[in-house]
């Protein structure tokens, strides 16, 4: 169960970042932004809310944000919430319609818990985040998965060479190819003259 839980979410990673189709204006794919923002909690609604409610609470924060309505704010205040008023457009254009709600409720239910998106937090996929691109974390994932199965592989063929080597059958082939090898030094020896040894 936990494999296939580290499967969906891996699979859902590399979707969400390769993804070329739904390309948005900063170059970002639809999922690779889906998976950075908790659209439910940017809206103050529940995953069960119906199109009202969403409707609702987007008008009352949308006034709330709105960039003309916050012109006596510092610029870096503004600048944060026309990002708020974004995200809060977004969130209701998503969850505002039924198929790419359900697909978005489908994209975050095969995230794991912590990687799940949370309104105030940052997600564990923001660029600020990750320090790395995602083939040097793969490539990183995969030789520490394939150093992994080389030590465990020198580790089990030792193991097994050890064991085979205190065998019962073991031991007894290595006494009887031990007994041949004197037998034909013994016969080769009888033949030869004592002056040859």
């Amino acid at each position: 169960m936990r494999a296939r839980a580290v499967l969906v979410w891996a699979v859902t990673l590399l979707l969400a970042l390769l993804a070329p189709e739904g390309v948005d204006a900063t170059g970002m794919s639809t999922y690779a932004r889906w998976i950075r923002v908790d659209y439910y909690g940017a809206l103050n609604v529940t995953a069960s809310s119906n199109a009202t409610e969403i409707r609702g609470k987007y008008r009352r924060l949308a006034l709330q944000y709105h960039p003309d309505k916050l012109q006596h704010l510092p610029k870096s205040q503004k600048r944060k919430a026309e990002e708020n008023f974004k995200i809060i457009a977004e969130g209701k254009e998503i969850l505002g319609d039924p198929g790419k709600r359900e697909e978005y409720d489908r994209v975050i239910g095969g995230l794991p818990s912590f990687a799940r998106p949370r309104w105030g937090r940052r997600s564990v996929f923001d660029k600020e985040e990750i320090k790395f691109g995602v083939g040097t974390v793969l490539f990183s994932f995969f030789t520490v998965i394939a150093a992994f199965v080389s030590v465990a592989q020198y580790a089990n063929q030792k193991s097994d060479k050890e064991s085979i080597i205190r065998s019962e059958y073991y031991q007894n082939a290595f006494k009887q190819k031990r007994k041949a090898l004197e037998k034909k030094r013994d016969k080769s020896m009888s033949t030869m003259e004592p002056a040859e040894w």
